[in-house]
């Protein structure tokens, strides 16, 4: 709808000769550089005063850097990938750098692509039948397969994929009683002019008294994802109180929508991650200040310290996890694989009897470059697969319907 309305109320396009516009943008640099333009651009030429490097001058250590800086680039967007998106990632790691000639840029880059690539896992079968020589290219491969599209991953992934999906199949997480949840669904929610559905309402009490640590959300658009989101909201505060729910979204502008949307205090999962590492030193500073306050005598400076105090105190409750909170990560598949799994160890590092926290991504089928795996089938194995095959219903996973 917003991009109908975009294109139905921006203005026209208006169709200019190249020539007429190099004379326009002639005009508007004379001032700055002159009426001598080509002149200064040529004496830009030659102002490098950095050695230009060959291939040969960068050494095996420091081309393995480079490759492990862009095996860290390549998998905090992507859970698999090939050999172009590391190649593509590695032109951009060496891009400052000056190199003698075109083709030695290429060598580097070749080099530090295949060192990548030797840093990852395989994902993609061999060849299980031989290929004739005629279907074979003039390198061996076989022409039945594309060019450079197997699929790797990492070490790092697969770990953070499978404490997730252990998350998932955790049931120790806090819960909201069948009643409760039932008797609040049964009720008008507030802010949604309309009854739930039975799907919705199925899903909020699935989701709200499973136990389980991490749950996911799948709905296509228009399906009530948001409505569905502000129930389970509504159930969990009944149990839990005003407060017990957190949202993070990949941007400021989905925080801002799924704030309005669900009624929940919002961040940008990036800020909110950032402001978590600073806890310890938070907890240091405030221990310092209690200590300074314990003996002081009324003075201004005392007022300055108990004000320090209370904002680094406010500070650490804002960007912390209490036991019984339920932390909704709206768009998870947007975000890589370890940046959901960092707020579910946030929650999980302050487990003991009470579970520190839950965690809710609500997600839509399609192209995955990351995020949240699918839940695959409790009591088996989890499978690795081509995260751009369309998500299935399986256990653990709540399914809206699409609208009609």
């Amino acid at each position: 709808m917003r991009q109908h309305a975009t294109l139905e109320t921006r203005p026209d396009k208006h169709v200019r000769p190249l020539a007429e516009m190099v004379r326009e943008w002639r005009r508007r640099a004379a001032p700055i550089v002159g009426q001598q333009q080509a002149s200064w651009v040529a004496s830009l030429a030659g102002r490098n005063d950095l050695p230009l490097l060959r291939a040969d001058d960068l050494t095996e250590a420091m081309c393995a850097d480079v490759a492990r800086l862009a095996v860290v680039a390549v998998s905090g967007s992507r859970a698999t990938f090939t050999r172009s998106n590391v190649f593509a990632e590695a032109i951009r790691q060496v891009h400052g750098v000056r190199f003698a000639a075109p083709h030695e840029r290429v060598r580097v880059v070749e080099r530090v692509t295949d060192l990548a690539l030797g840093q990852s896992l395989l994902l993609s079968l061999p060849e299980l039948t031989p290929t004739p020589e005629t279907l074979r290219r003039p390198d061996g491969t076989s022409r039945l397969r594309p060019r450079n599209a197997d699929r790797c991953t990492t070490r790092e992934l697969l770990d953070a994929e499978t404490r997730l999906l252990d998350a998932g199949r955790s049931v120790d997480g806090p819960s909201v009683a069948p009643a409760v949840a039932k008797a609040v669904c049964a009720l008008p929610i507030e802010h949604v002019p309309h009854p739930l559905s039975v799907e919705q309402a199925a899903a909020v009490c699935s989701v709200t008294t499973s136990g389980r640590v991490l749950d996911v959300l799948v709905g296509a658009a228009g399906t009530g994802k948001s409505t569905t989101v502000r129930a389970v909201r509504a159930v969990w505060e009944a149990e839990h109180g005003p407060g017990s729910v957190l949202g993070l979204a990949p941007s400021a502008a989905a925080a801002e929508v799924l704030a309005d949307a669900v009624g929940v205090p919002t961040e940008n999962t990036a800020k909110w991650l950032t402001e978590t590492t600073r806890k310890p030193g938070r907890l240091a500073e405030l221990a310092a200040l209690r200590q300074r306050l314990d003996r002081a005598s009324p003075s201004l400076r005392t007022r300055t310290l108990l004000r320090r105090a209370r904002t680094v105190a406010a500070d650490i409750a804002r960007w912390g996890l209490r036991p019984g909170q339920l932390v909704i990560v709206d768009e998870a598949s947007m975000a890589g694989t370890p940046r959901p799994r960092r707020p579910h160890r946030a929650g999980a590092s302050g487990r003991g009897e009470d579970p520190a926290g839950r965690g809710l991504g609500p997600a839509v089928p399609g192209h995955r470059r990351g995020g949240l795996p699918a839940p695959r089938d409790r009591p088996g194995r989890p499978r690795h697969t081509d995260r751009r095959a369309p998500l299935p219903p399986r256990l653990g996973t709540q399914r809206l319907p699409a609208p009609a």
